[in-house]
Formats: C-alpha cells, structure tokens, sequence
C-alpha cells in the first residue's frame, strides 16, 4: 500500500489510541506510584492476604486455562479431524456460551446446583468458578485449536504414516504444528480468566479483581486499588512476554484456510466415541443452561419474568446502540492496525502498535475502568466522562486486538500478485483498496464486527466501573439487581439477556452467512 494512502490514516488512530486508551492507563500507575505516602510504604500496606489472593487468582485462572484448553483440543479434533456426523452443526452451536456474558452461565449453574443439591455451596466456591469459566471459555480454545488442526495439510501427515505409527506421527509432526495455537489458547484464556469480574462476584468468590473493585467502590482506597492492579497487570505483562513469540502471530479467529486438505479420520470407533462427547458438551453448555433458566424463570408462574423484562426493556435499544458503535470502533481500529503491519514484508513495522492492543487487551477489566475513571474524571473532560464516549473508548480499547488478529490473518491469505497485477494495471490505490482487498476480507471484517459487537454487548467488568449515572446497559442492569433479586426474578432476568443475545447473535449469523459462502467459493 502506498505510504500517502497508508501512512496518514495509521497516524491519526495510532495516536488517538495513545491519547485515548494509553495515556490513562500510564496516568493512573503514575498516580499510584508517585503520588501520596512513599512506594516502599504502599508496598509494605500489602499483607500475606494480598499476596495469598494473588497466588489464588493466578491459580485458578492457569486451571481454566488448561482445562478450556485441554477440552477445545480434544472437540477440535472430533470437529475438524473426523466424520463426525452433524459436525458443522456442532461447531457453530458449541460457540454459543463465547457470545453469552459469564454470569449468564454462572446463573444457571447456580440454579442446577440448587435444584439437584437444594444447595450452593458447591458451587459458590473456586472450583465452582474454574467450572463454570471452564464452560465459557472452552468454545475460544475450540476455535483456536480446531483451526490449527484443520489448517495442518494431510500430505504431511499422511507422509509421516508411511514412516511410523499414528501416535508417534502425532508426537512429531502434529502436535508440534499446532504447539503455537495451544500456547495461544492458554494465555489468552488465562488473560480472559484472570480479569473476570462478574463470575467470582456473583458466586461470593473472592479474586482479585473482586477485591479491585471492593477497594475502589466500596472503601475508595483508590491507591491500594491502583497499586493491587498493577500487579495483576504484571502478571499478565510477564506471561505475554514470555510467551509473546507464540500469541503475536498464531492464529486467533481465522474465517478459513485457502488451499489447504485436511486428513479425515474416518474410524468408526472414532464416531463412536467422538459424538456422546461432543453431544454431551452441547447438551451441558447450551441445553442444560436455557432449560434450567426456563424452569427457575417460570416454576411459580410469569409473574417473574414479565417484571424482568419491565426491568429491563429500557435498556435493550440503548445496549444495542452502544454494542454497534462500539463493534464499528473495534472493527476499524483492528483494520488499521493490521493493514499497516501488512504492508511491511518484514512485519516489523506497526509491531509496537500491535503490542499496546495486546497489553490493553491484557489488562484486567476493572483495572481499566479504574484508569479511565481516574483520567476522565476532570473537568475538562467531562464531556467524555459523563457520556457514552467512556463506554466506547472502554470497548475500544479491551477488543481491537481481537479485530485486528482476525483482520491480519485474513489480509496474510490475500495473494500479493493481486494486488501486484492492479498496480501494472494503473489502479490506484484507493480503488485496489475498495475493488480488490476489502471484499476479500469482507468475511473476517463481518466475523470481526460480530465478535467485537458480543464482546461490547456483554463486557461488564469495564463498563460497571465507567457507565454514567443514569445510562442503563443491559448487563449493567443485571449484574446491580440481581445482588439482592429473588431466585426467580433473577433467572428471568438472566433468561432475557440469554435469549436476546441469541436472537441477536442468529440475526447476524443469516446476514454473515452469504458472504462466508462466497469467501469460500471463490477460493479465499
């Protein structure tokens, strides 16, 4: 791409992210650091508890990490590897719980506990948590995974077989070919566990984003909140980095693999024993959850569920909204920061870029609603503070790397001779722009938008710390009232937030379809 046409539009969002999202990140650890009573002394405030909920948060996140992993590689393999009847079937419906917010899933959990047990102690507890994270989070490493695998090609494997024995062939030619997806898996897993807000709070669980947050909102200790955040952002720092040269350019969502064949295992044992699992998970994650909700919602009449969704109408339109502006952002963010890296052969350039969407995306929720409160929160910038812009900015910040990994490896697949044979030609550039590279990338900028939209849809653990007095947000709403709701009301409510997100998700699923058909029609 021509460095006029590149160059200034890189520029402008490259620097309104610095401003925007960076800037108050930096602000607010400065404010911790260098401000008030000496560093030595804050550090010191820090008991054996601190530290001991450190150790636990860390913990469990590695154990949701692992087991997400663990269970995305084994569906991936009956999904993408084997006969497996219905297997398109599963594979879009099993994505289901990635699209829902966490709490919805702990809700229900919580319900099923309740009516078997008649308790939910078990439940509300860490390992109460690492299950139900598990469910959430599975479904990305199946994505993640599942594409490794099926982008392996079967001339490699099937040269391998002719050498030595099936299992040996896997120990040494495939597993080390998706050895990057499963290091992505894990700490993007692990970076996605260990900032969530709205699981532990809702199952009593203490973590540290929960104690952020108490801190913050309840004792306004906003130093011991700011410095307690900043360790958790270490950790998160510390694993990226030693694991950056697996996550910065494996692949995330890849919308295909153009030109590759697969190798199918066809084994009837296989089918035998792949289908109870991958039904029973579909059955576990998706049924279990919808029919437990429906039966609390509903076992002592509607009475519950209309006044959730009194509750809660007001708030559809205006999540919505927030949700598409905030998937539009994502999406181009994501556009520009790939495109730029793009166009270096070297890929080096736009790399720095690349690593703040990564380190923001990094960095637990609340701790960035902490830094966007601490920054805006000033008069010159009430206009950004008491608005919707500190949601979007919010959005912005926490998914773009997400767009821009789904974007960039769409823009690799693209073959340089096209753009190469436009310039022969004389087109310019903005026309190869808009004739050529947009509408083969169409498909990842769709799936781009859709995931930034859900992500933006259900995204509490910012948007509870930064939403203005008065805005009412759907998950907002929820996650507030249900703290002290009946059972019922707040499984209706739940309930409603499931089925709106489904619905939605549906609606976007028939409008993406067709071009995912011509995408793979026309080769790409």
């Amino acid at each position: 791409m021509d460095k006029a046409v590149k160059h200034p539009v890189y520029a402008i969002v490259f620097l309104l992210f610095i401003i925007l999202v960076v800037i108050p990140v930096l602000y607010t650890l400065f404010f911790a650091f260098f401000t008030g009573e000496p560093l030595s002394q804050k550090l010191a405030s820090m008991d054996r508890d601190t530290w001991a909920l450190l150790g636990g948060s860390i913990l469990l996140a590695a154990s949701v990490a692992f087991l997400s992993t663990l269970a995305g590689l084994i569906l991936g393999f009956f999904l993408y590897r084997t006969a497996l009847p219905f297997r398109g079937f599963f594979r879009l419906v099993l994505l289901i719980p990635l699209f829902l917010s966490p709490y919805i899933l702990a809700v229900a959990w919580r319900d099923l506990f309740f009516v078997i047990f008649h308790d939910t102690a078990l439940i509300s507890s860490y390992g109460g948590a690492i299950l139900v994270l598990t469910t959430v989070y599975t479904p990305l490493a199946l994505l993640i995974t599942g594409n490794a695998l099926a982008g392996i090609h079967a001339g490699m494997e099937e040269s391998g077989l002719l050498l030595t024995s099936p299992g040996r062939m896997v120990r040494r030619i495939t597993f080390p070919l998706i050895r990057p997806a499963v290091f992505s898996s894990f700490i993007l897993i692990f970076v996605f566990s260990i900032s969530e807000f709205s699981v532990p709070s809702f199952l009593g669980i203490r973590v540290f984003t929960t104690e952020i947050f108490t801190q913050f909102s309840a004792f306004y200790n906003t130093s011991l909140a700011i410095l307690q955040s900043f360790l958790l952002i270490l950790v998160c720092i510390l694993l990226l980095l030693a694991e950056g040269h697996y996550i910065s350019d494996a692949p995330f969502f890849s919308v295909s693999s153009r030109g590759s064949r697969t190798m199918i295992f066809r084994g009837r044992r296989l089918v035998r024993t792949g289908l109870p699992v991958v039904a029973g998970w579909f059955f576990l994650t998706v049924v279990a959850p919808l029919l437990i909700l429906s039966f609390q919602a509903f076992r002592g009449g509607t009475g519950r569920f209309f006044q959730a969704f009194s509750l809660l109408k007001s708030t559809f339109l205006h999540s919505v909204v927030l949700a598409l502006a905030g998937g539009l952002l994502i999406v181009f963010t994501g556009l520009v920061a790939a495109w730029y890296r793009r166009g270096d052969p070297r890929m080096k350039r736009g790399r720095f870029f690349d690593w703040l969407l990564l380190l923001i995306f990094a960095i637990p929720s609340t701790v960035f609603g902490i830094s966007l409160i601490k920054f805006y929160n000033h008069p010159g910038l009430g206009f950004i503070y008491a608005g919707s812009a500190i949601i979007l900015i919010g959005y912005a910040g926490k998914f773009s790397f997400i767009s821009a990994r789904i974007t960039g490896n769409a823009l690799r697949q693209i073959p340089a001779s096209l753009e190469e044979a436009a310039l022969i030609a004389g087109v310019r550039p903005a026309s190869r722009i808009l004739k050529i590279s947009i509408p083969l990338i169409l498909p990842a900028l769709a799936v781009s938008f859709l995931v930034g939209f859900i992500f933006s849809l259900g995204e509490l653990g910012t948007t509870i710390m930064v939403y203005p007095p008065g805005t009412e947000i759907m998950p907002v709403k929820v996650f507030t009232i249900m703290a002290n709701a009946p059972q019922a009301l707040t499984s209706s409510m739940t309930l409603i937030v499931f089925l709106v997100t489904l619905l939605l998700v549906t609606a976007f699923y028939f409008l993406i379809k067709p071009l995912m058909i011509r995408y793979r029609y026309a080769g790409y």
